[in-house]
């Protein structure tokens, strides 16, 4: 579900770069940066047909920003693919090779690329590195984020919505991370609303064999705070219902159990900081949010979702993005809807 107000905000960020188009920029080393030589570069755990995971997450956003025609096109962009997130030797001999070819930026998709960005990145001075969930440091590393728990808490509704509907107040969550429970609460609060008693079964782990113990102890609505095929197969073959995250690259293939997935979009922060390059301006750190369209739910698959949901996370998106709609959430204490499953 996109919002007005990020369509409008990329079109009139899109409406001053066209008029930058001739302009061009001269650094100390009297290079011209112009959007027409622009370089920027990508590194991937995935590939460039990746469609889940972190890497979906940067190509969707890519593939939305070369779409909006103002000279950034495909053509500016340079690939490292594959890059094993355990193989630091790998990564540092990947960014080096897109420092090598000239790129103005790169954007470091996954987290785990964060220590060897580090390290490249004082030698490569004329490079700005851009990591995901990486904090700021030095003159060219800066990172980006966004908060993702307005979508979640929607999805909650969605998943509450279900349960209600199917009677049986039982949900299953799995989370990666029992030292951070931010995703998992907003959902929980999601949940509460829609579905009072209802209990959130949840496992912090990310094996596969949690979705089935899950809906062997009676859950008939999955979700998770990582995108998961395992997830979305365990419900399908069991007749369960799932959401997903980060991405929908699984709403199409898993469809009769598909409801929503909370998304991350940060096509807005990818325009800005190429004009910051066009401008000669200071490329700055990124922290987005619900309101600002750097998250957002999906739209809710029309087979196995109500009209009921979809009022409910019409309603609750608006007052989120108006600030009617606010709420705390811990990090380390699990709201009363939660139970922590070992």
């Amino acid at each position: 579900m996109k919002h007005i107000k990020k369509i409008l905000a990329v079109i009139l960020t899109v409406a001053a770069l066209i008029s930058l188009t001739a302009c061009s920029l001269i650094s100390e080393d009297e290079t011209d940066i112009t959007n027409d030589n622009i370089k920027i570069g990508v590194i991937l755990s995935g590939d460039r047909e990746t469609l889940s995971g972190y890497s979906g997450v940067a190509n969707s956003s890519i593939a939305e920003l070369t779409s909006i025609d103002y000279g950034i096109n495909s053509e500016r962009f340079r690939y490292a693919e594959n890059v094993d997130v355990n193989d630091s030797a790998a990564i540092k001999e990947n960014l080096q090779k897109l420092v090598n070819l000239e790129c103005n930026v790169i954007w470091v998709t996954e987290p785990a690329f964060y220590d060897e960005a580090l390290e490249i990145a004082p030698a490569s001075p004329n490079t700005e590195f851009m990591v995901f969930e990486g904090a700021s440091s030095g003159d060219n590393v800066k990172g980006y984020r966004a908060n993702i728990t307005g979508a979640t808490y929607l999805a909650g509704l969605v998943a509450g919505t279900k349960a209600t509907e199917l009677k049986v107040p039982q949900i299953g969550f799995i989370s990666k991370n029992e030292k951070d429970m931010t995703t998992l609460n907003a959902f929980a609060a999601g949940v509460k609303v829609a579905a009072p008693t209802a209990k959130i079964q949840t496992v912090f782990s990310t094996d596969a064999s949690a979705a089935d113990k899950l809906i062997k102890a009676g859950c008939v609505v999955l979700a998770s705070d990582f995108e998961s095929e395992d997830i979305a197969k365990a419900a399908q073959n069991n007749n369960a219902f799932f959401c997903s995250f980060g991405t929908n690259s699984l709403a199409e293939t898993y469809n009769k159990s598909y409801l929503c997935a909370p998304l991350y979009d940060f096509t807005q922060y990818y325009i800005d900081t190429i004009k910051a390059l066009v401008d000669g301006t200071e490329v700055k750190e990124y922290n987005g949010s619900f309101s600002s369209g750097a998250t957002m739910l999906s739209d809710l698959n029309d087979q196995t979702t109500s009209d009921a949901a979809k009022a409910a996370v019409v309603k609750a998106a608006g007052e989120l993005s108006n600030g009617t709609l606010s709420f705390e959430i811990s990090a380390t204490i699990p709201l009363d809807n939660i139970v922590i499953v070992k």
